[in-house]
């Protein structure tokens, strides 16, 4: 919903509330981390969960009262001695965009710095911890993973990566550092150059790329989540469209129109409080239309058959 022209475009709302049952359910962390690793039994018995998360910045806190110079020494050698050919291998890739001289280098005190400053900001939107492994995971809605910023790490799931080693490493683990990103569309994801040289470098599995909705289905909820998921996205994107045809062509709406019967009762209680489109989708899933041909176009009109017909159907209070 925009708010005197301000629009929440994060991916944090989405995020939060699709992983709100891994804070809620230890089954729900179960089923990720099984899916991330590769079996329940390497999960062990406890796996712990964290959202938005500073790795680097609660290391250093944890460890008040030594010198910052000397983390910085520590993180800058392990960085040296885990990725001595990083800016190479970018370089390597095809399709980056120019590197500037000092990414991906320390070769001077400014460079240093920069990097340092890097890892200890750099943030990681899910994260989930089992006995063996660390899972740090990307969530991008309505965003690209973008390859432009002024970082010294420029690329972002790189950095996390590049955080992740060095932190497992600093605090003595021996545990393995398993990436995933969920986005939008999963065939997207995969064709980014991020992506493409995570998975050529064996940093990210194939099977960790993840679309919002195969998250959803990862983690077992059921189709009123979905289905309000999608609802509130094309609520949001679609409020200043004058064209029905952008409206109904909607990804999310025919993603609703996907969900088939299941969905009748969620659209007709949604019409029933927030007055929308939704005749086209009732038409597509039912195959019915009870408006009569005199009530065409008229809204109100074709609202209330519309509910006078799921009161007649059972699928509304």
């Amino acid at each position: 919903m925009a708010i005197l022209n301000i629009e929440n475009r994060t991916e944090n709302w989405r995020t939060a509330r699709v992983l709100a049952p891994l804070v809620e359910k230890p089954s729900a962390r179960v089923s990720l981390a099984s899916h991330l690793v590769g079996s329940a039994e390497q999960c062990g018995d406890s796996i712990e969960l964290e959202l938005f998360w500073k790795g680097m910045r609660d290391y250093i806190h944890e460890c008040q009262g030594q010198n910052e110079g000397d983390h910085a020494t520590r993180f800058l050698a392990l960085y040296h001695r885990r990725f001595p050919d990083l800016r190479q291998q970018v370089e390597r890739r095809a399709g980056f965009q120019s590197l500037k001289d000092h990414n991906y280098v320390i070769t001077d005190a400014q460079c240093k710095k920069k990097l340092y400053d890097n890892l200890r900001n750099t943030e990681v939107d899910i994260v989930l911890q089992t006995a063996k492994h660390l899972c740090i995971g990307e969530a991008k809605c309505s965003q690209r993973l973008a390859a432009d910023s002024r970082h010294i790490l420029v690329h972002q799931l790189i950095r996390q990566y590049v955080m992740a080693k060095i932190l497992v490493e600093l605090k003595g683990s021996d545990k393995e550092v398993v990436p995933f990103v969920v986005g939008d569309c999963r065939e997207d994801l995969m064709k980014t150059r991020q992506v493409k040289f995570m998975i050529e470098r064996d940093y990210l599995s194939k099977g960790n790329v993840l679309s919002w909705e195969s998250l959803l289905a990862i983690l077992g909820q059921d189709v009123e989540t979905r289905f309000n998921d999608l609802a509130d996205k094309w609520t949001s994107e679609t409020a200043h469209h004058s064209m029905m045809s952008k409206v109904v062509l909607h990804r999310s709406y025919q993603e609703i129109i996907g969900l088939g019967r299941d969905a009748l009762p969620l659209i007709l209680k949604r019409l029933a409080v927030e007055p929308n489109h939704w005749f086209w989708a009732l038409r597509a899933i039912s195959g019915e239309d009870p408006v009569p041909a005199a009530d065409i176009g008229r809204f109100d009109a074709m609202r209330h058959a519309w509910l006078q017909w799921g009161r007649n159907r059972g699928l509304m209070a």
